[in-house]
């Protein structure tokens, strides 16, 4: 819409720098704007796009892996943004997209009202048309044909009468009509050549398919204000237009005046329905002192555009559009990923590092989700990108995205992290680690009641190992020279203690029964998602190795 207002006042502009020139200059300057304008949408799409730098505070040259818990917890999930895995679509609707739905609807609806009044304009004409006669003989045929000659009109125009006593319109394209009252077939015989004159020049001029292009616009763009003078001054051009040529034909300012008068006061009187394209055009009470007044002008420019005003006077306008066109694809090509960072409960995440980068340009840009968890990147050229989010305690997030020059909403949904275990068992060390014993129920009370809510319903309290158990090295095994890492998935139940563990590898069965046996007994304090206890897996590495 900026774009459009731009090329609209610009032409406007340069019709009023016009001012000194004939009325059919400007009305050509206004034309090609309104060609412009309704060309723009076109022209952003072919046009070649100028590209912006992107905003510099979002580019980062570093890249910094996060890890979670304590040891390298990191789990890649790869994922697109247009497949919801571990990229969950928004909870609710933004209230930008609930405004934008409104104001389309309300577009819609003046679109509707906008055509429907127009349409109602085009099936009276129709409906006039249809009850008209058309002249056949008499003084309107011969100066029908001597008045296209002397303007040029090669096209074969046909004279109806209607039954509306102040009906005075021309329409049509090929086949071009003048509509006139029955009582005119009684004009002097001047007066027919003056009306004959004004409406023949609209033929050849083609205003009515001008007009009826700049009426279909407007309906599009009936928000806009500018539009709407856009066309008015349009149509007061053209009717000034045709003034001119009128003059020029060899009928007296005075007497033509005194003729638009007359026709004006008995429009005046039957007055019935004046619309857009409906209305009799040269009789418009709108603007009727100002053409009088021209008339009677014996120093107004009234020649024909010269084709260097018209050639400069277009370029300009077309040059302009090109610009703007090119800026408007540009920057609506950039666009904005937003939305929020949840945990598992659908908290929210805040001080959560987000990483875009460009898989083309390698270009990185970095933010961090706000105390609410949400993130903004601005300004994202096109192109497909790398998404990394990882916040400490939770399991880091990877995917791809795609931008098109549309912006894109999306909460990213983390996981806990994994906890990573490592023990290390010589052989022929001393005796492990006595069991012990813990104050369970004390122990789940205290982690609770110590624990402070956080507002954004994300906060991560990892657990605490409050009691270890070293696994026994079987003699025989030492004996026998058997080595090896033994590798448990184990899970920390809601209570802290060790709920399961599988074994994942190991060297040797009995090898495995002793890091079964051992991480068994370990004991935690819960981990704290919000003050509410969770579970959370823990990866176990024990190193069985001799001395």
């Amino acid at each position: 819409m900026i774009n459009l207002s731009l090329i609209v006042l610009s032409g406007l502009a340069v019709a009023r720098c016009l001012r000194h020139q004939s009325a059919a200059t400007r009305h050509w300057v206004l034309l090609a704007t309104l060609i412009c304008a309704a060309s723009l949408p076109v022209l952003e799409r072919a046009v070649p796009v100028w590209q912006l730098p992107a905003p510099l505070s979002l580019f980062t040259s570093s890249f910094e892996r996060v890890n979670t818990f304590a040891g390298d917890t990191t789990r890649e999930i790869s994922a697109r943004i247009a497949a919801p895995v571990g990229l969950d679509q928004p909870t609710a609707r933004p209230i930008t997209n609930v405004a934008g739905r409104m104001l389309r609807l309300l577009w819609i609806a003046g679109l509707a009202v906008n055509l429907f009044v127009l349409g109602v304009g085009l099936c009276r004409l129709l409906w006039i048309i249809s009850r008209s006669e058309r002249v056949l003989t008499g003084q309107w045929v011969e100066l029908t044909h001597e008045v296209s000659r002397a303007l040029g009109v090669r096209r074969t125009t046909a004279v109806l009468l209607s039954e509306h006593p102040s009906w005075l319109v021309t329409c049509g394209v090929w086949r071009p009509k003048i509509i006139v009252p029955r009582d005119a077939v009684d004009w002097p015989a001047e007066r027919v050549r003056a009306v004959l004159g004004h409406e023949l020049s609209h033929i050849r001029r083609h205003d009515w398919a001008a007009q009826l292009g700049a009426e279909t616009f407007r309906c599009l763009h009936w928000f806009n204000p500018l539009v709407w003078f856009l066309c008015r001054r349009l149509r007061e051009e053209s009717e000034l237009a045709c003034d001119d040529a009128v003059l020029g034909l060899g009928i007296g300012g005075a007497s033509y005046a005194q003729h638009l008068v007359h026709l004006a006061q008995a429009a005046r009187a039957h007055r019935w329905y004046e619309g857009p394209l409906s209305a009799p055009a040269m009789v418009r009470r709108s603007g009727l002192e100002r053409r009088v007044n021209a008339m009677l002008n014996k120093n107004l420019n009234r020649l024909p555009p010269r084709p260097a005003i018209r050639a400069v006077s277009a370029l300009g306008v077309v040059g302009l559009s090109v610009v703007l066109a090119s800026f408007g694809a540009a920057a609506q090509s950039f666009a904005t990923f937003s939305g929020s960072v949840l945990g598992p409960t659908n908290g929210s995440i805040p001080k959560a590092t987000l990483t875009l980068t460009n898989v083309g340009t390698l270009a990185k840009y970095e933010v961090r989700s706000d105390e609410a968890g949400r993130f903004e990147f601005v300004g994202l050229p096109p192109g497909d990108y790398a998404v990394r989010v990882q916040s400490p305690g939770f399991l880091a997030l990877t995917g791809t995205l795609t931008v098109s020059g549309q912006n894109i909403q999306r909460n990213l949904a983390l996981q806990v992290g994994t906890l990573s275990e490592y023990v290390a068992v010589k052989g022929g060390a001393s005796d492990p680690t006595p069991p012990g014993s813990v104050d369970r129920p004390a122990l789940a009370k205290r982690g609770v009641e110590d624990c402070r809510p956080s507002s954004s319903g994300a906060e991560l309290r990892p657990p605490r190992k409050v009691k270890h158990v070293n696994p026994v090295y079987p003699a025989y095994l030492q004996q026998a020279g058997v080595t090896g890492d033994v590798s448990l998935d184990a899970r920390i139940g809601l209570d802290g203690r060790i709920a399961a563990v599988d074994v994942v590898r190991s060297p040797h069965p009995d090898l495995s029964a002793a890091a079964l046996d051992a991480v068994r007994q370990w004991d935690f304090d819960p981990t704290l998602l919000n003050c509410a206890p969770i579970e959370v897996r823990m990866m176990v590495t024990v190193n069985f190795s001799l001395k």
